[in-house]
């Protein structure tokens, strides 16, 4: 897979820029919140460059699906340096692969921010698809901007993310649906800019 100049660009730059929003220890929650799903096989969409892996219980079986060519590059250069991982990439806009298996659990780290609303209504509805009965979604992103510098520096992240991958959305949206129940919701510590929500729902049952 080779990939364009400006695109190369993009994984230093992402993650430079994560590293001091989010705070250094960026990736290693992420991990730890999936790993805490204790969950056997799951479903990561948007996985970005790779640095995730590291965090990662091998003991479960993972899927990642990943729309940037840039981060597929990468992370896949990372899956086969790693000992011990069982997964697979696919690269691809999830909306448009066709996915036969079910999953113990759906994790979406920063991805939901990234779909315009008729996305979302999809997406939503491929989660209730994809998921085994009583299987969880982990929503990890942060929350709304609320300062003049947080909502300049989220338009520069969607001018980026327009530019070098053809993604259009443009603000962060609420997941809502109503075959989903909501378990548990955990602001983290303000970093350097924000503040970072993680979110689990659980898929109702028929008799929920």
């Amino acid at each position: 897979m080779s990939l364009k100049p400006f695109q190369l660009f993009e994984i230093p730059f992402y993650h430079k820029l994560a590293k001091l929003i989010y705070g250094s220890n960026f990736y290693q929650l992420q991990g730890e919140l999936i790993n805490n799903l204790n969950e056997k096989n799951i479903l990561i969409i948007g996985p970005g460059n790779g640095d995730l892996l590291q965090y990662l219980d091998k003991k479960i079986k993972y899927t990642f699906i990943e729309k940037s060519k840039t981060f597929s590059h990468e992370l896949q250069k990372k899956i086969d340096e790693s000992i011990g991982i069982n997964s697979e990439l696919i690269f691809g806009d999830f909306l448009k692969i066709n996915i036969l298996k079910k999953f113990d659990a759906v994790v979406c780290p920063f991805f939901l921010d990234l779909l315009n609303p008729t996305e979302m209504k999809l997406v939503s509805e491929k989660f209730q698809y994809l998921l085994n009965p009583n299987g969880q979604i982990l929503i990890l992103d942060f929350k709304k901007s609320e300062t003049f510098i947080e909502k300049i520096h989220i338009k520069f992240l969607y001018f980026i993310f327009r530019k070098t991958d053809g993604i259009f959305g443009n603000e962060i949206l609420e997941f809502e649906n109503h075959n989903f129940k909501e378990n548990k919701i955990v602001i983290y510590k303000k970093s350097f800019f924000y503040k970072l929500e993680a979110k689990v729902y659980e898929k109702k049952t028929n008799n929920a």
